[in-house]
């Protein structure tokens, strides 16, 4: 597209159409001439002392990533102007806008509260299961739709993201180069080695936030932007002690963002599953991955003008005696030594009961309702042939998402497709289909599915009632893992209806009663993934 096309299909005031902007970019609402609807356009100058922090190229990492709650892009352009080179790229406009904006405009509940956090660790999931490290987690680096009646976060910026196996030596720097530093970890603050945790504490200050209403670190009685404020608020973050209003944050997520606010990352949660354990009141064995220790420092600039060396502040991590206990959870084991001790003490029934529910992987043959873990894969089985050697498995969790988010709610004569993903017994045709098109990234709940992994699908009409005519076996094993197929809910499958007006509409199964029936294509009904063994 040239400069002249672009400008004539999208047409915006940067006097008064700015959505937000701060570090490098600048954030436009603008309407789309094309598509007839409105579009976020996101600006930022060519710097040639950066090259990795090109725009376009965030906006190519971002291109392979496939998450409802990780936001995509929709092109990039690069026009050169008065000022000089420009990186322009178009996205999807949230009337929202970001979670900053939102927590300042809306009064949530505990609910609204909660489902937001979790949807921002599945999206930190899918980052980290894909290989990278946001390290810009914070709210105005979130967006927010409105969507089924709930409020959905899509992870964005990924502009200092930081790829696990890129092993070069690096001059990218971490938030602090953007402009504020309250979410970034110690350790980026402290020039050292950053892990995928470095996300959680950021986690962790983003969820103190939504539940104190406050940042659980200020700069005391100092200005935020002066030196002095910075260094008070950098004090508070290494001391290891914690604000007293966490103890008014309801369970289990007041233990979780201890959790994660650890200054010293090798004690904190290491993985989302590990907060998610917390959530669901699941004991987990918390340890160390040190395959995902990124070892090239990274470059940060903590005040705004060089410190003279005399005034300083000492950033050593807190040594352990300092650190705030943990609300009755046992410290993790510093070596292998004293775990093998500890283990042994406790004994030996209670360590194989424990890795044999949560950890080891089973083996076939399979029942109907077994808990399946092989090959780092995990659900609960709902068929079996063979022995009961082979089978398929649902998810443990699920969202809810539209079949193609295109489709108006309220007219279901716009922008419906017709795809020929119809097959009422294959659903993994069915979702090959739809992801093997242009425009996958507009169906939700196949992405959801997908971004599981290549095996997982969405289920066809006749899996779906097969998974119904199995749900007290089901359930049985799914409320060990905090979920449970609901009974008083839609469900989608992934077979389209092929009858009147069929690029509008799809099928669907009534969990509480087996039920099947065609609706809108955009509805937000609630979505589980199924994957073959």
């Amino acid at each position: 597209m040239t400069q002249q096309e672009f400008s004539k299909r999208y047409v915006y005031d940067a006097s008064t159409d700015e959505l937000g902007g701060g570090g490098f970019a600048h954030v436009y609402k603008a309407w789309d001439n094309e598509e007839e609807c409105f579009v976020a356009l996101k600006i930022q100058p060519v710097d040639s002392r950066y090259p990795d922090l090109r725009l376009k190229n965030e906006v190519d990492r971002a291109a392979s990533l496939r998450h409802p709650n990780v936001a995509r892009y929709k092109a990039c352009y690069t026009f050169s102007t008065f000022d000089g080179n420009k990186d322009i790229a178009v996205m999807s406009y949230y009337e929202h806008g970001s979670l900053d904006k939102l927590l300042c405009s809306q009064r949530l509940t505990d609910a609204e509260r909660e489902d937001i956090l979790k949807q921002i660790l599945a999206g930190v999931d899918y980052l980290h299961s894909q290989g990278i490290i946001h390290r810009d987690l914070k709210p105005q680096n979130i967006l927010v739709l409105h969507h089924g009646g709930r409020y959905v976060p899509k992870i964005t910026d990924f502009g200092i993201s930081k790829q696990l196996a890129d092993g070069e030596s690096s001059a990218v720097h971490n938030s602090i180069l953007g402009g504020t530093y309250s979410y970034a970890s110690p350790e980026q603050l402290k020039e050292t080695t950053i892990r995928k945790n470095t996300d959680l504490w950021s986690f962790g200050v983003i969820a103190y936030q939504m539940f104190a209403g406050v940042l659980p670190f200020n700069c005391g009685t100092f200005s935020p932007t002066s030196q002095e404020g910075r260094l008070e608020q950098f004090r508070q973050m290494t001391s290891g002690v914690l604000p007293e209003a966490l103890n008014n944050i309801p369970e289990p997520w007041q233990t979780l963002i201890r959790e994660c606010l650890v200054v010293d990352n090798t004690q904190r949660l290491t993985h989302v599953v590990d907060c998610m354990a917390i959530l669901n009141n699941q004991p987990e064995d918390v340890t160390v991955d040190e395959s995902t220790i990124v070892e090239t420092p990274v470059e940060v600039d903590v005040v705004a003008k060089p410190v003279k060396e005399e005034v300083k502040p000492r950033i050593d991590t807190p040594k352990q005696k300092e650190q705030p206990k943990r609300n009755g959870k046992s410290r993790k084991m510093h070596t292998a030594f004293m775990t093998f001790i500890a283990l042994a003490v406790l004994g030996g029934l209670a360590l194989w009961t424990y890795t044999s529910f949560f950890n080891e992987e089973t083996t076939a043959p399979y029942e109907i309702g077994d808990y399946y873990n092989e090959n780092g894969k995990r659900g609960v089985v709902f068929e079996v042939w063979d022995g009961g050697r082979h089978g398929k498995i649902v998810s443990l969790d699920e969202t809810e998402a539209a079949w193609d988010s295109r489709v108006d709610y309220y007219d279901e004569l716009t922008n419906g497709t017709r795809t020929y993903a119809d097959s009422e017994s294959d659903g993994k045709a069915n979702t090959d289909k739809i992801m093997a098109r242009s425009d996958s990234q507009y169906f939700d709940a196949f992405e959801w599915c997908r971004a599981k992994g290549s095996s997982w699908y969405l289920p066809a009409k006749d899996e779906l009632v097969q998974i119904y005519n199995n749900k007290d076996k089901l359930n049985s094993t799914l409320r060990q893992y905090g979920t449970a197929l609901r009974d008083g809910y839609w469900h989608w499958t992934s077979t389209e209806y092929v009858d009147y007006k069929p690029e509008f509409r799809a099928w669907f199964v009534r969990m509480y009663n087996g039920d099947t029936d065609n609706v809108t294509k955009r509805g937000g009904n609630y979505v589980r993934a199924v994957s073959a063994f």
